[in-house]
């Protein structure tokens, strides 16, 4: 049997794989939801044919996702650490270096679609 948390590692370390075994929540969700606002704005540019600048928001749409996800994630996985006896530094840590990682991943990968429109 894989063991997915590594209870030896102090300070929040190995606990982001916790939530690392939920990729929807995290990584495809947002993703799709980027490229759902994407597809619309350059639906839209396509329409005025690039006669205005279009301003409408369209990264808001992932903060406010983030937001409810953080506080899905916090209802849905919080109880689960505890009851394997998790501390609750060690959870804030290892959700931190999770959310570090999935924003710096984001981060590289974002730009992309903002060449792709000009």
């Amino acid at each position: 049997m894989e063991r997915w948390l590594n209870w030896d590692e102090p300070d929040g370390r190995g606990y982001e794989k916790m939530h690392w075994k939920d990729k929807w929540s995290w990584i495809y969700i947002p993703w799709v939801i980027l490229l759902f606002s994407f597809v619309v704005n350059l639906f839209i540019g396509v329409l005025t044919h690039g006669e205005e600048n279009i301003t409408s928001g369209r990264i808001s749409s992932i903060y406010i996702y983030i937001f409810v996800c953080s506080l899905i994630v916090q209802g849905q996985s919080f109880p689960f650490a505890l009851g394997l006896n998790v501390r609750r530094t060690d959870f804030f840590a290892g959700t931190s270096l999770m959310g570090l990682l999935v924003s710096a991943a984001s981060a590289t990968v974002w730009p992309i679609p903002c060449i792709i429109s000009g």
